[in-house]
């Protein structure tokens, strides 16, 4: 139906471009135009492993142009398209394969330069798995024409979030308004156009879209024409964009045809446009922080790598149904409307500043560090995303220089990512195959993102700073509007290094990150002093949490061991990969702790001998503030961990605790925080719990006492952060002060009738509902829920939910357990899952629930309409069970079900978590009871 003749200003634009790559080959010491172009065919680094789902490279594109017409009808969500591609060949060949997927094409037609037709002799054998279609010909292609192809199309709108596809918002008045939005990364451009689908065959992008008259569009460049009339139904318009100025990938392309309102903010220094756009329910105010950020985050991130932002407009769009987070389109960024906006203080919980700030952080450094310089393929997907993660952290600071963004980074990516994902044996390293759609979409994440970034600040740590600046510009230097390998950037990094005559121990930059980024998880450094000849044996190991199939393959790194004893001075220690021991730090002061891994710079954890972890601790709490908060911050998180894995007892561990009680800062209080819910879980249901309820109360008291419970609009970040924290176990284990303020909001929530509840902060929410119902009774109780029932628009209710669990009065946990199996009004289906999860922190519930379960296992399957509903109930209250008794009759109840294989698999699930509960207990139980009891009671009472 559209037109799809090539046009000569298209036609020779491609020919500049060519002739263009023919001149930089030229250049002395500049690299070709790129070794794709110049060597397409299995010369690449990363050589085709994929047969079969990889693209030939005998023919590359140039310049795409694509118009697109979406109709946004109840019923007929779909769009009418056009694309014209325009090709290189660089190899002589019959045929052209492209991506496409869940659309329905015309035959394809194919021109030579001089727009003579080429015949096409086959052209429908479209592979659903690798998307695949190969257009023959009837002669070859001829090495270095030039060609274009031009297909007419009709595609899906889909409600998948991936491709082109359909949103919506309810208006003022009720009315469901559709709009249609991209997402492309990885592999889901094809759902919007015929493409050469991969990240490293970019080319130049120009755009057109259809509309209604009401309606407006955005791509990544600028309109050059607007309101064009459509050329045979008057009812839609034409918006004609610019041809994109830089080479992108086909994941980068983005547009937008919505009803939207625009909120404009200040330009950035260099001159680049800012604006948000957001359905019309919301307003300026909610703009106003992503606008007041953006700019001085492009100033950041021009000051840094050296290089103006790309493009003459940075748009931003808050899209109501966008279930990637955020993705960062060249000119036209996409969020979640939670990612972009933000009510105000105090109107939402305090991390959503933090989530706001630190996302558009992390999309404009993608403006660099993934469209300027793009990953080759997926497999190294965390050069775009790792270093991203990493600078992310650098551009939140310079736009809210109250926040203490190096700690933010620790404790959010670092300490998160190597306390769970990367601590298993599930796994994998930074560098992975992909060898199939299904794989390139699953290596977005957490070693993708949070470990590569960690990764990254290490390198920076052994660099330094100005080096490892020095080292980014030259690696977005050398790679501009190209795609990269690993080896680019170690290239980089190695020569600045050698520039300032910086020693590894002997390594390369390279055989370095080798082992950084080729093996999976990370290494524990383990430490023994002699202190009468006063020197340090080292030793290293692959860290893996249990449990693990098999023993684990054995892995050691270069790894850069900082250290200091004296807390003045700062010494490096390249421990090669070999694993030890090694002698080769020397301990001078035999009375003085030696710590190692300074302001948590490196990727690994480390465990001393129990002698340097009693000094380490004597130290700190007589000189706290000598020691970095990072370092306090990451001894408490290796000493909890390792203990938690049975590499270092608890008296250790909880000794490492002990300077909290006079610690007022946000890092190690919220570092312990993440680690406690461990402890608290497993104990719950111990005689020992009452010791460790104490034990925290003291250690919480004066960090309550200092932020005290009430939350105000003039409270900074940070100080809504640690308010959190001390709250959150002050009110828990029932602090005087917290629970009076928590009962006296609770009751003034009850007087209000329920509908009122905007004098509670959003941050302090959980806190009054869960204690409000843990201290109270039946009036309590039964409030929370008539406001669960009732109140279903209510933006409390998931809270109000998990709230229910919090009760200890046994009556009153049977009722909720009964209403999960009986009456889904009260308890929806899909919500006991999540009763359940919330019961087995509740050590009063967890056994209660487990034993209705059981109990009631017919019934309970016969409401859920499978056993694996109940099954996974089992699972999830008795995950922190630690008895011999607990443990036994959860394997009588698998053995009950043993005919029931769905049941069985998660009964099994079951108990292989409680024996390794049981394991737990039973190697650290005694030891923490004791040692509780000593510090909160000077007795001995192992119980």
């Amino acid at each position: 139906m559209l037109q799809g003749k090539t046009s000569f200003s298209v036609l020779f634009l491609s020919f500049f471009i060519f002739l263009a790559a023919g001149q930089i080959d030229d250049e002395e010491n500049q690299e070709s135009w790129k070794t794709w172009r110049q060597n397409p065919i299995g010369t690449r680094r990363n050589e085709n492993k994929a047969i079969g789902y990889r693209l030939p490279r005998h023919v590359l594109p140039d310049h795409y142009e694509i118009k697109l017409l979406p109709f946004l009808t109840e019923g007929n969500f779909t769009f009418d398209g056009s694309v014209t591609i325009t090709f290189t060949c660089y190899e002589a060949s019959n045929n052209i394969t492209l991506h496409y997927r869940d659309m329905t094409i015309e035959k394809p037609e194919v021109y030579k330069t001089d727009a003579t037709p080429m015949a096409v002799s086959e052209w429908e054998n479209h592979d659903r798995q690798t998307d695949q279609f190969v257009i023959y010909l009837e002669e070859d292609l001829q090495v270095g024409e030039i060609y274009t192809v031009s297909i007419k199309f009709i595609g899906n709108l889909n409600n998948l979030a991936a491709g082109f596809y359909r949103s919506s918002y309810v208006n003022s008045e009720g009315v469901t308004k559709w709009h249609a939005v991209t997402q492309f990364e990885s592999t889901d451009a094809r759902r919007a156009f015929p493409s050469f689908d991969e990240p490293n065959m970019k080319a130049l992008f120009k755009v057109t879209l259809g509309r209604t008259p009401d309606y407006s569009t955005l791509s990544n460049t600028r309109q050059t024409e607007t309101g064009v009339p459509h050329e045979f139904d008057p009812s839609f318009v034409w918006d004609i964009y610019e041809v994109s100025p830089v080479l992108m990938p086909t994941y980068l392309v983005a547009f937008a045809v919505f009803d939207f309102v625009r909120f404009e903010g200040s330009p950035s220094s260099g001159g680049t446009p800012i604006a948000h756009y957001a359905n019309p329910n919301y307003n300026a105010e909610q703009a106003s922080l992503g606008l007041t950020v953006t700019p001085v985050m492009i100033d950041f991130y021009e000051s840094y790598t050296g290089f103006m932002y790309s493009l003459d407009k940075m748009d931003q769009v808050a899209v109501p149904y966008f279930a990637a987070g955020a993705m960062e389109n060249w000119g036209l960024v996409k969020y979640r409307e939670s990612l972009l906006l933000w009510d105000g203080p105090l109107k939402v919980a305090a991390r959503a500043e933090q989530n706001v700030v630190g996302v558009i952080a992390h999309e404009l450094s993608h403006q660099w560090f993934g469209n300027l310089v793009t990953c080759d393929w997926w497999s190294v997907i965390w050069l775009n995303e790792g270093i991203t993660t990493y600078m992310e952290n650098l551009a939140l600071g310079a736009a809210r220089s109250d926040w203490p963004q190096e700690q933010m980074f620790v404790v959010d990516t670092k300490q998160y990512v190597m306390g769970g994902p990367d601590s298993l044996d599930t796994s994998r390293p930074m560098y992975v195959p992909v060898d199939s759609n299904n794989e390139a979409d699953g290596v977005f994440d957490s070693i993708a993102y949070e470990k590569s970034g960690s990764v990254v600040r290490m390198v920076e740590g052994f660099l330094g700073n100005d080096t490892f600046v020095r080292g980014m510009r030259k690696y977005l230097d050398e790679n501009q509007f190209d795609n990269s390998e690993m080896i680019d950037l170690f290239q980089a990094w190695q020569s600045v290094a050698d520039e300032d005559q910086l020693d590894f121990g002997g390594a390369t930059v390279q055989e370095i990150m080798d082992t950084w980024t080729l093996q999976m998880n990370f290494p524990l450094v383990t430490v023994t002093r002699d202190y009468t000849t006063r020197s340090a044996e080292l030793r290293q190991e692959r860290y893996v949490r249990p449990p693990y199939n098999g023993e684990p393959e054995p892995y050691f790194w270069w790894i850069p061991v900082t250290y200091t004893q004296d807390f003045s001075t700062e010494s490096i220690y390249w421990f090669e990969n070999i694993p030890g021991p090694v002698t080769a730090i020397n301990a001078l002061f035999p009375e003085m702790p030696l710590i190692m891994n300074l302001r948590a710079k490196g990727y690994y954890r480390v465990n001393y001998d129990s002698v340097n972890w009693a000094l380490i601790q004597e130290y700190i709490a007589a000189n706290p503030i000598s020691v970095d908060i990072m370092t306090r911050s990451q001894l408490i998180d290796d000493a909890m961990n390792l203990a938690k894995d049975g590499h270092l007892t608890y008296d250790s561990a909880l000794g490492m605790t002990k300077f909290l009680e006079n610690e007022l800062e946000w890092m190690p209080w919220e570092t312990f925080d993440n680690n406690l819910p461990f402890l608290d879980n497993l104990l719950g249901s111990r005689l020992a719990y009452g010791d460790f309820k104490l034990y925290i109360l003291r250690l919480v008291t004066n960090l309550y006492n200092d932020v005290k419970f009430q939350d105000s609009e003039s409270d900074g970040l940070i100080t809504l952060y640690r308010r959190i924290v001390a709250v959150r176990w002050a009110c828990k284990f029932a602090l005087p002060d917290c629970k009076e303020n928590v009962d006296s909001l609770y009751s003034r929530w009850m007087t209000s009738g329920g509908v009122e509840s905007s004098f509670i902060s959003p941050n302090q929410k959980s806190a009054v509902f869960c204690n409000g119902i843990r201290h109270g009774g039946l009036n309590e109780f039964n409030f929370a829920l008539e406001r669960y029932v009732t109140d279903v628009d209510s933006p409390d209710r998931s809270t109000i939910f998990s709230a229910l669990a919090c009760v200890r009065d046994p009556v009153l946990i049977d009722r909720l357990l009964e209403w999960s199996i009986t009456n889904s009004t009260i308890i929806p289906i899909g919500s006991a899952p999540t009763l359940y999860r919330e019961m087995a922190t509740n050590g009063v519930a967890r056994n209660q629930a487990f034993i209705y379960l059981r109990n009631n296992w017919d019934a309970a399957v016969e409401h859920f309409g499978t056993s694996a509903t109940v099954a996974n109930g089992i699972r999830s209250v008795s995950q922190y069970f630690t008895k011999d008794t607990e443990l036994s009759e959860l394997k009588m109840l698998r053995d009950v079900h043993a005919n029931d294989p769905t049941a069985v698999l998660y009964l099994n699930s079951a108990v292989e978590i409680v024996e390794r509960n049981f394991e737990w207990a039973n190697r650290n139980y005694q030891t923490i009871s004791v040692w509780l009891n000593n510090e909160v009671i000077g007795g001995s009472n192992s119980r």
